[in-house]
């Protein structure tokens, strides 16, 4: 589908969506670098794989577009998170022999004002894994009409990403408040039916590149229709 049809949007959307319900840090405590995961479910065509780049006063997200995206294949899409603005950027490049203008498409979110859902139930399992050398506890969380499992670790900050559920407005996932102010990420998230699964599969501390960051770079054309 060409990207400036409503299918075609819709589609990439759906794609950047996805991981967006599960991980990146907005705020992760002392940390700034760089978080890779792989994501995988039964209704996804393929694995995904993406990386989050994290640090005090901007956040992004870059996702390498998986085969099954058609003429999108292989292209870069990124997400650039501003909490001092509140705003969500998302940049989508344009498709190979598309004919349209410019570098690719720009739209952004405001997210300012974000609800909290209600309190999950989170119950600790009493085992543990070792994930890229760090110990995370394995937890049950149930939260509205789902359950899953992930392995928390208390060295990489708070959870802090609102979850694009659909309703209108970003929301924190409800598991997150039953922890409180504590420190606590998701280094694995599965659930027992093997519908889904997320791990991290590789950190990298140190600076981000401003490039990464750049929530307005030249080339690409403002979209309407996701003003919040």
């Amino acid at each position: 589908h060409g990207l400036a049809g409503g299918s075609g949007r819709t589609e990439v959307l759906s794609l950047l969506a996805a991981p967006l319900l599960l991980a990146a840090p907005l705020a992760a405590q002392e940390f700034e670098g760089m978080i890779q995961m792989t994501m995988s479910g039964k209704e996804m065509p393929e694995p995904m794989t993406m990386k989050m780049y994290v640090t005090e006063s901007r956040q992004a997200m870059v996702m390498t577009m998986p085969a099954s995206a058609g003429p999108m294949a292989g292209q870069e899409a990124r997400m650039v998170i501003n909490p001092a603005s509140g705003k969500m950027t998302m940049l989508i490049p344009t498709p190979p022999g598309s004919g349209m203008p410019g570098k690719g498409m720009k739209m952004t979110m405001n997210f300012a004002a974000i609800a909290e859902q209600a309190e999950g139930s989170v119950t600790k399992l009493g085992t543990s894994q070792t994930i890229l050398g760090m110990k995370c506890d394995d937890y049950e969380v149930k939260a509205e009409d789902e359950t899953m499992k992930m392995c928390v670790t208390t060295a990489m900050g708070r959870y802090r990403f609102p979850d694009m559920t659909g309703r209108g407005r970003p929301e924190m996932p409800a598991w997150t408040k039953a922890f409180g102010n504590k420190p606590a990420f998701p280094l694995k998230i599965w659930t027992d039916d093997g519908s889904m699964s997320m791990e991290v599969t590789a950190i990298e501390r140190g600076p981000v590149s401003k490039e990464i960051l750049d929530e307005n770079p030249e080339g690409f054309m403002a979209m309407p229709g996701m003003g919040g």
